[in-house]
């Protein structure tokens, strides 16, 4: 991209980019989200590894009613 980046583009890029979240079932945390922009905008995936909210909060942190056996 160039470095000058309309409204749209940016519009575009952030779209883009909560969907691949959502694709990927990863939650939309601010790093998540920084890697995802940083790979659709120059192409490139980044080092940081990303985090899923199964193996970061565990099945039961999201779903209570299932750690109790209902």
């Amino acid at each position: 991209m160039s470095n000058t980046t309309s409204p749209v583009q940016i519009a575009d890029l952030a779209r883009a980019t909560l969907k691949r979240l959502t694709e990927s079932r990863l939650p939309p945390t601010p790093e998540n989200y920084g890697r995802v922009y940083a790979e659709i905008a120059h192409g490139a995936p980044q080092s940081a590894p990303a985090l899923d909210a199964d193996s970061t909060f565990g099945r039961s942190a999201r779903f209570p009613a299932a750690a109790a056996g209902r």
